[in-house]
């Protein structure tokens, strides 16, 4: 009988132990204590479904100071639409909408870089692109086709230049 009593003990004694560091797992990760900086090289949220919806950290393969960062955002179909890119001497914005990454209907880019900067709107094939680089400004507007039918330039200290085309591609004299 002395050796069941013992057993006893000895296993209310465990069981004293267990409780207490459960109750001290529980009570220090439930606290209101928040980590000043979380380091990783991204972050991925999902969705209910596990699918990847928002990315945003570092990536490829230039571990250098110029190592481009992301903020991306999917659609429940995996869709991007939203694209926020920089590095050193580059940001870019990417807006998106259309049934896939390969078949879209609008899109709309900024980029600005060192030497300058673009502005990208697409529906399907038609674009109106508008760029400014060093000292020249310009804008190139494109058909359904995908073919130029307005291009208007400006130069410091050159002559503005202007080009169109109709819907047969002759050249229109401005």
């Amino acid at each position: 009988m002395d050796r069941i009593g013992r057993i006893e003990r000895e296993l209310r004694l465990w069981r004293c132990g267990f409780a207490a560091v459960a109750i001290g797992c529980v009570a220090g990760a439930g606290g209101d204590q928040v980590p000043d900086e979380i380091r990783a090289h991204t972050f991925v949220a999902v969705d209910e479904k596990g699918h990847k919806r928002i990315s945003m950290g570092v990536f490829g393969s230039d571990k250098g100071p110029n190592q481009p960062s992301h903020l991306m955002m999917k659609d429940q179909f995996g869709n991007l639409r939203v694209a926020i890119f920089g590095r050193d001497d580059t940001a870019e914005l990417h807006l998106q909408q259309g049934n896939s990454n390969h078949d879209l209907s609008d899109i709309y880019l900024a980029s600005v870089r060192n030497q300058g900067s673009t502005i990208l709107v697409q529906n399907g094939k038609r674009t109106l692109t508008s760029k400014v680089i060093n000292s020249e400004a310009s804008i190139e507007m494109k058909d359904m086709e995908g073919r130029a039918r307005l291009g208007i330039s400006l130069d410091m200290g050159k002559k503005p230049r202007i080009a169109g085309t109709n819907s047969d591609g002759d050249a229109i004299k401005p």
